[in-house]
């Protein structure tokens, strides 16, 4: 009998915190409701928010993945390009070689030479007078240059127009590049209607025996110039300048010289050189 007593207390018990903990349930049910009620909302738009943030990701993600399976593709194209060049310049290395210096060749020739006369340039002439001119003051040797001028080339520009012009400069740059035999003379267009002449290891005599070549072969092409003051013809005129290098003394210095007597031709009445031989310095 008292063991039946007991037993019922302990159910009562059991069944009295069975009701307490579904009364604290309920309770909790109820909170959680009246805050979904309170903050539906909010928390919706927190979802919403956070559900397009993943959906931004996963986009730039696929993007990101296909740029980079692009820039493999190229790399890739790249590499298989680079190891076709190596392979065809292991197979025709003397070829490409050649063909590349046959390319360096015909560059640096275009770079030295006038477009329009075939012949130097003055950027060719400057470089080579330089390298002569150093040459020469080591030996202490002669050293001339000559100076040319088409006498009243405007006039005959304006008389028979610029392609005739064109012609004309072309004519006397052959027959005068034609008087400068030495391989170490060069002939070159100075600019415009100008030209001018290296002659290293070359005298005063030299020089103007060359000068006086140069007027009859141009007098020899006879061009018609009835503008000219000159002669009926187009004519030349000429400016010479040696001396004997001396260390100090300046390639622009003898330039200069030989400029000034091109000028002196042309106030005496043009068509004809004019020359002197510059003093060393003391």
């Amino acid at each position: 009998m008292i063991k039946e007593h007991i037993n019922l207390s302990q159910l009562e018990e059991d069944q009295k915190l069975q009701i307490e903990k579904l009364t604290q349930d309920v309770s909790d049910l109820e909170i959680a409701l009246m805050t979904a009620v309170e903050h539906g909302d909010s928390i919706e738009e927190e979802l919403l928010a956070t559900n397009q943030a993943l959906t931004l990701e996963a986009k730039e993600r696929l993007n990101a993945e296909k740029r980079l399976k692009n820039l493999i593709k190229a790399l890739t194209q790249q590499k298989d390009d680079l190891e076709l060049l190596v392979e065809t310049i292991t197979a025709h290395g003397d070829d490409v070689q050649y063909e590349w210096l046959e390319k360096l060749g015909a560059a640096e020739e275009e770079a030295m030479t006038d477009a329009l006369t075939s012949v130097s340039n003055r950027r060719y002439f400057d470089q080579y007078l330089s390298s002569e001119w150093c040459i020469a003051s080591r030996h202490k040797s002669c050293f001339s240059i000559i100076m040319i001028d088409i006498d009243h080339f405007k006039y005959f520009n304006d008389c028979y127009g610029h392609q005739a012009g064109d012609e004309c400069i072309k004519k006397i740059a052959r027959a005068c590049k034609d008087i400068c035999h030495r391989e170490t003379d060069l002939f070159a267009r100075y600019g415009g209607e100008e030209f001018a002449i290296v002659l290293p290891a070359t005298n005063y005599m030299g020089a103007l025996s060359l000068a006086d070549k140069l007027l009859t072969s141009v007098e020899s092409l006879s061009i018609p110039h009835e503008k000219s003051s000159a002669a009926d013809h187009v004519t030349i005129s000429v400016g010479v300048a040696s001396m004997q290098v001396a260390f100090g003394e300046e390639a622009t210095e003898l330039l200069k010289l030989a400029d000034d007597m091109l000028y002196k031709a042309k106030e005496l009445g043009r068509n004809r050189a004019v020359g002197e031989i510059k003093k060393n310095k003391v």
